[in-house]
């Protein structure tokens, strides 16, 4: 089965593009105005959003094992990068356009910078910390190939002791940047593929068990973290950080579940899944961010309704699909320019 063409992981790509949105729905739209719980309905609505926002460091993991897996065996064409760069530039400039002529004549210095330079603003933290990745992959690549077994197996211990289990059971974090933990995941990326060192990584019943475990973990957690009349949410996301073993296992899972799902090439899902990035382009930008869900959505105003996880799943989808028209409608406009 052709692992590029078939629709397996591109189902995978959408549905962490999913838990993204899900996660923004709860951070930018709850997380700085929602503290209290006083009613049952109001508790359970927020373990329902602690849960839900633990899926956005888990999307992002994901993507990037999907990249180590694939990449490590694929030419790095720089015209990749040359792409990503001006898709991301025309999303930003096309906004902040869009936020002139609907009356933000004032956008504040900070949001023009980030729209006008979106990398050097760090807009978008996940495509400018992806762009540096893609570039460093042919010397990952040629490390990976050409070092011992030995040593990137200790490489791995180590890597996994430092970022992964000591950030996990204490306050401490060793990795010191997103690039780093990026590199880290492309290594269990394309020791999935490549199946020559680092043979944990491979193991598909342990990562069943560990993400049997890590789910009971983080749900048990955020039922115990949201007991109580004031209750910041951001704590309860504490255990759900990109680098904690928990969503880590989660991840792995996840690949190698859909990795072996035998479904094979469907044009629609993969014309969906391509534009996924647009996705994250169009409903994290800073300008659309606050307006989207601050003015449009405004999900704290259904915190203490029943059918709360029945509105977060309708707005989620919808901001989705806006998402992948809008990115079919720039692309196809934009396609003979980049």
């Amino acid at each position: 089965m052709n692992k590029v063409k078939s629709s397996n992981i591109e189902i995978l790509r959408i549905l962490a593009m999913l838990m993204i949105v899900a996660h923004h729905y709860c951070v930018h739209g709850i997380f700085k105005y929602w503290h209290t719980n006083l009613t049952l309905t109001d508790y359970l609505n927020n373990v329902i959003v602690g849960i839900v926002s633990m899926g956005g460091k888990l999307g992002v993991d994901i993507f990037v094992l999907i990249t180590g897996y694939f990449m490590i065996v694929s030419n790095c064409k720089y015209t990749k990068v040359v792409k990503l760069y001006l898709t991301t530039l025309l999303y930003s400039l096309l906004f902040l356009v869009v936020a002139y002529i609907y009356g933000e004549h004032h956008v504040p210095s900070r949001i023009l910078y980030s729209s006008l330079f979106p990398f050097g603003g760090n807009a978008y933290w996940f495509i400018t910390t992806y762009l540096m990745l893609y570039i460093f992959v042919p010397y990952l690549n040629k490390f990976i190939l050409t070092s011992k077994k030995t040593m990137l197996n200790s490489l791995m211990v180590v890597t996994t002791l430092l970022w992964v289990f000591i950030p996990t059971f204490t306050p401490a974090c060793y990795c010191f940047s997103n690039l780093s933990w990026f590199i880290y995941l492309y290594f269990i990326g394309a020791s999935i593929r490549l199946k020559s060192y680092a043979s944990v990584f491979n193991n598909k019943q342990l990562f069943k068990n560990l993400f049997i475990i890590s789910c009971i973990v983080l749900v048990v957690y955020a039922f115990v973290r949201c007991i109580g009349t004031d209750i910041n949410l951001r704590g309860v996301t504490k255990l759900a950080r990109m680098q904690t073993i928990f969503i880590v296992s989660i991840a792995i899972y996840l690949f190698h579940y859909f990795k072996d799902l035998e479904i094979h090439y469907n044009k629609f899902i993969n014309q969906i899944a391509v534009s996924v990035f647009g996705v994250y382009l169009f409903h994290d930008n800073s300008i659309v961010r606050p307006f989207l869900w601050r003015v449009i959505v405004q999900p704290c105003n259904f915190m203490d309704k029943p059918y709360m996880i029945f509105y977060l799943l309708a707005v989620v989808f919808i901001v989705f699909i806006f998402g992948i028209i809008i990115d079919k409608l720039v692309m196809s406009i934009a396609q003979k320019y980049i």
